[in-house]
């Protein structure tokens, strides 16, 4: 509803009578309602928004010329062994200019989540929005002032550094090395432009339906029903990809996941997608993030769940 239509309304209340007194404070209110309204789709709509401009980036010929192509897994703010992996990286290819890019996850779970992005921005890396990633946005678009105790790290923030997160797109796409980076995943068959966003950011797994009475192939979340998404990618394109720590460092004929839990305490891997196509992971230098906890939790709900079927 406008501003105009609501105070219109509360004028023609106040011509069917009533006490004045009323009429007055129901102005009063409206008019502070309609100001949180304006304040609200300011923050969603021109602060924040809720899309990147591009969602799908095209990286010609021209932005790649004779750079070495160095694709990273999720990250999670481990800023240190990410420094480490990037210098590996530059030994390796020795005299040639590399383009980094990232599979999404640049933040959350980790010690350095805003010096990892920083970071990332002045190396002119790319990245593609993950699910953490999108996380944040969405916290963006409501009251900055007053954001969830795990997003205390934003304050630590310079503009530049939110905007660059803002415009990552879902997708970059290198045609000249028939090749894709997507943080989750993409369902084989439908064109680029019809995925859904949430495949896009959380999808691990793909469940066939009947293409009559469900919806074909169906993206999933979660690892326990279907088969991996990754396994049944036909191509043309080789698709880089993160999102699953769980199964790690996956080699499928056209897709490549590249999440091998660094956060976790495990491994940070990336891998060349030209030139010398080398692989190379290192080891994370600490656990930041222990799921021990987690797991024990979802067991006792299971098992408690169990009970209540007995």
């Amino acid at each position: 509803m406008d501003a105009p239509r609501m105070f219109t309304m509360l004028e023609r209340g106040h011509r069917t009578g009533g006490d004045p007194r009323s009429h007055t404070l129901m102005a009063a209110v409206g008019a502070f309602l309609w100001s949180l309204v304006c304040r609200n789709y300011t923050n969603a709509t021109e602060e924040t928004p809720r899309f990147p401009p591009v969602r799908h980036l095209v990286l010609e010929p021209e932005d790649i010329r004779e750079k070495a192509v160095f694709v990273i897994g999720d990250i999670h703010g481990c800023l240190d062994e990410l420094l480490e992996l990037v210098e590996k990286a530059r030994r390796t290819e020795q005299g040639r200019e590399i383009l980094f890019l990232f599979v999404g996850d640049l933040i959350n779970k980790g010690p350095k989540n805003a010096e990892v992005v920083k970071y990332i921005r002045e190396l002119k890396g790319l990245s593609v929005r993950g699910n953490n990633d999108e996380s944040l946005i969405d916290e963006l678009r409501g009251d900055r002032s007053n954001l969830s105790s795990k997003y205390g790290w934003v304050a630590e923030m310079a503009d530049e550094d939110i905007d660059y997160l803002l415009k990552m797109p879902y997708t970059i796409s290198i045609p000249s090395i028939n090749s894709m980076i997507v943080h989750a995943g993409i369902i084989p068959g439908r064109p680029l432009h019809a995925q859904s966003i949430t495949d896009m950011v959380h999808m691990r797994n793909i469940i066939e339906e009947d293409y009559f009475h469900g919806s074909g192939l169906r993206g999933d979340r979660h690892v326990t029903e279907g088969v991996a998404w990754a396994s049944l990618w036909p191509g043309p394109e080789h698709i880089y990809f993160g999102h699953d720590a769980r199964r790690g460092l996956q080699f499928h004929p056209k897709a490549t996941g590249l999440d091998t839990g660094c956060v976790y305490g495990k491994e940070l891997t990336g891998v060349f997608i030209n030139y010398s196509k080398k692989l190379i992971s290192l080891k994370a230098h600490k656990v930041h993030k222990d799921t021990t906890l987690k797991k024990i939790k979802n067991n006792v709900k299971r098992n408690k769940g169990n009970q209540n079927n007995v």
